[in-house]
Formats: structure tokens, sequence, C-alpha cells
């Protein structure tokens, strides 16, 4: 993740990567809210480097991702934090993932998506912790793969809220939301072409909660 120091940051990869045959640095995450700073940023930024660029989603991300999709970068969506304000809207989540789409932007998610599916959760793991309704990374990745299938954003965001683990029925070969289903292929394209990624701070948290819906086998336990 860069800071303000883009050329030191840049730099510092470089000399890890020429002393360290075994782990390479091949990816880079920065932030920018500037379709002008993206292009200066991407044309600093070596061809090696597959770089996120972090948008924020309050306005309408569209001239932003045009130029991600013009350098070959892909966008980054912070969906949550330790604070309610922390976390954009449905609308606005919504309207970023579609954009992604129609831009043919690859995007990743983080913040706040530790959990399956939407519902109100502790914002830290303090026992007085505020709590807050937090998205699940499963509606997220649905609405996605839904909205590249064809469906409207109102009906996604309808997806991106749903907070019923049972609403959403798992097959082998394709997952079903309220009648409307996607294949094993429309998943796969959606994992490879929209949403590619997301970040959780706790590694067990989402793999236990899979277990609601049954797909991983043996129970994982929490560390």
């Amino acid at each position: 993740l860069s800071g303000s120091e883009l050329d030191a940051d840049l730099a510092a990869i470089r000399d890890f990567n020429e002393r360290s045959p075994l782990a390479q640095v091949d990816t880079l995450e920065v932030k920018s809210d500037s379709a002008d700073r993206i292009s200066d940023i991407m044309r600093r930024v070596t061809d090696r480097l597959q770089t996120y660029v972090e948008i924020p989603v309050d306005r309408d991300p569209g001239p932003l991702l045009a130029m991600i999709q013009r350098t070959g970068a892909r966008a980054k969506v912070r969906t949550g934090g330790i604070t309610r304000d922390a976390f954009p809207s449905p609308g606005a989540l919504i309207r970023f993932v579609a954009a992604c789409i129609h831009f043919r932007v690859a995007f990743k998610a983080t913040a706040g998506l530790h959990h399956l599916v939407r519902a109100e959760y502790r914002l830290t793991y303090a026992p007085d912790s505020e709590r807050a309704p937090m998205f699940g990374f499963l509606n997220l990745f649905l609405a996605a793969a839904f909205l590249r299938a064809g469906m409207d954003e109102q009906e996604a965001q309808e997806v991106l809220q749903e907070s019923s683990p049972s609403a959403f029925q798992i097959e082998d070969q394709a997952i079903s939301w309220k009648g409307q289903r996607l294949k094993l292929n429309d998943l796969r394209q959606a994992r490879q072409e929209v949403m590619v990624s997301f970040g959780s701070c706790s590694f067990t948290e989402p793999l236990t909660e899979l277990q609601l819906l049954h797909p991983l086998g043996p129970s994982v336990q929490q560390a």
C-alpha cells in the first residue's frame, strides 16, 4: 500500500524484488480521487506490478473508472471500517460495482467484510464496540455476479442487503436467490472479470460462517 511518496515506495519494491528471489512484490495499492492523478501514477508504475486504485464511491465513480480502465489498473473499494461513517451506502456500492462492469474494470473490496451476509455486527472486537449494519462478502460477490448477468441495480441492491443465509440456495453447479439462478460459469466469470478478491481482518470468521451454507466440508474452528 503506497503512501504519499510513490517514487520511494516503488524504489523500495524494486530493491526488495532484486534481493529476494523467493518472494516478490507483484501488487501495488494506491488511493486517488483524481483522474489526472491516476494517469500520473500509472505512468510511473512498472508493468510488472498489478495496481489497484482505491477510489471514493460517494459520487459517480465513472470518470475515475474510465481512467483506471485506460491505464490497465484495477479498482479497489473500501466497504467499511470501525465507525459507522466508514461504510458506503448500499446504493453507492452497487453504483460502483455496476460502473466497474460497464467500464470492464475488475475490483477488490476490503474492510468490514468479515461476515457472510449483511447484518448488524460489532465494528471491532472490543466487548463494548459500537454496532452497525455490515456488508456480507457473499452478498457483495453475488450482487456483482447478478449485475454482470444482467440484473438491474435496484434488484442487485436487494441482493446486497439480503440478511438471511437461507435465501441463497447452493447447488453443485449453481446458486440461486429468490428464483434467480447463477450457473457455475457465471460465478467463474464474475470472479475473473468483476470482483476478483475481498479482504478481511479475520481469516477464520469468513470460513466459519461459510459453514452456514455447508459448502466447505469439515467445520473450521475459530483461532
